[in-house]
């Protein structure tokens, strides 16, 4: 192969990378317009800070390798160009996952054509938030929608709670239980409209420090382990219900235990308690949603909790109950529409 056409191929591919990496700037920004003045939210920082902080200063092209957009990110490794051989087809672009690097291409093999696709790094780094990659590489990869919509944070057992998050409390009338501010008058409020149904309910968990989520889960591994159980049978039996500490949604002061007065056991009984049943029906018209629902433990990890229920605001709320959506469905579903605007906009920008 001449050099001229070795330069005219990397030039193509240096284009096509800047065009995709301009659309998804433009969707970013269009994005967190509406974060940038929402101020502060949970206390600490405001928003504006939080996104600034995690922000690196740009994404990577075909030229160079990507810097990662958060600070999570990775960066994209270029691609090597297929080499000047007689056949084969050449190496791909590393694509990397979940935010980890792409690895380089590898070499055409031998023949009296280039290796085709061995690219210069505009396709390194697909992973999650890796520079000149995507939002989105597998369903995993959705965290990052928490900084757009704070209410939005995804706390489970693979998303652990961000070592920064600060909360703002307000104390609940029973003076024992918290919740993050933002949650408390739509928590009052879902509850004085059951009780003027003639319901009576009990908040018996609210917000918990991780100190304490991990004395829950060492008292419950203990009392397992008297009856014979390993530590690490009692540890994967715990962790169906009793998250470990960092993993806890009660650690963002958003997530509620809420059962009948008359009937507080945390049992499959509950579920068919009037509270509960009407609490299901319209918790999402407060921005409440059923957290962990029955049938869902493949995608939640977590055992089907009646009692259980997340403040996410009422529109996504609605969105997730009326669906029968669980919260990692519904960000991964938030993802994949982003998703499809950045690679829509970045084939409309390589055809024009």
């Amino acid at each position: 192969m001449s050099n001229t056409n070795r330069e005219r191929i990397v030039r193509k591919y240096r284009r096509r990378a800047l065009i995709y990496s301009c659309g998804r700037a433009v969707l970013l920004m269009i994005l967190v317009t509406g974060v940038f003045a929402a101020g502060h939210f949970l206390g600490g920082m405001t928003m504006k800070e939080k996104m600034e902080e995690r922000m690196l200063p740009a994404a990577g092209n075909a030229q160079n390798p990507g810097e990662g957009l958060f600070q999570d990110g990775d960066p994209a490794n270029n691609g090597n160009m297929g080499t000047d051989v007689n056949t084969g087809t050449g190496g791909n672009s590393g694509t990397g996952t979940n935010g980890n690097p792409g690895t380089s291409g590898s070499q055409g093999g031998s023949g009296n054509r280039p290796g085709e696709g061995g690219g210069d790094g505009s396709q390194g780094g697909m992973g999650g938030n890796s520079g000149g990659g995507t939002f989105l590489s597998g369903e995993e990869d959705i965290s990052w929608i928490w900084m757009i919509n704070p209410l939005l944070i995804l706390v489970n057992k693979d998303h652990k709670l961000p070592e920064d998050y600060e909360v703002e409390l307000m104390t609940l009338s029973d003076k024992s239980n918290h919740a993050a501010s933002v949650a408390y008058e739509p928590l009052n409020a879902m509850l004085k409209a059951g009780r003027k149904e003639g319901l009576a309910f009990e908040v018996c968990s609210s917000y918990r420090s991780v100190k304490r989520q991990r004395e829950l889960l060492d008292e419950d591994i203990e009392k397992l382990m008297k009856n014979g159980y390993s530590y690490q049978e009692a540890y994967d039996e715990v962790t169906m219900q009793t998250m470990p500490p960092g993993y806890s949604e009660h650690s963002t002061g958003l997530a509620f235990d809420i059962v009948a007065l008359d009937y507080q056991m945390l049992d499959k009984k509950q579920a068919s308690t009037d509270e509960t049943l009407w609490l299901h029906e319209h918790c999402a018209e407060y921005g409440f949603i059923l957290r962990y629902p029955e049938g869902r433990e493949d995608v939640t990890g977590i055992t089907y909790e009646s009692w259980h229920y997340r403040y996410v605001g009422v529109e996504a709320a609605t969105y997730i109950m009326e669906h029968n959506l669980t919260l990692e469905e519904y960000l991964g579903e938030l993802a994949e529409k982003a998703l499809g605007i950045i690679s829509g906009e970045r084939d409309e920008e390589i055809e024009g």
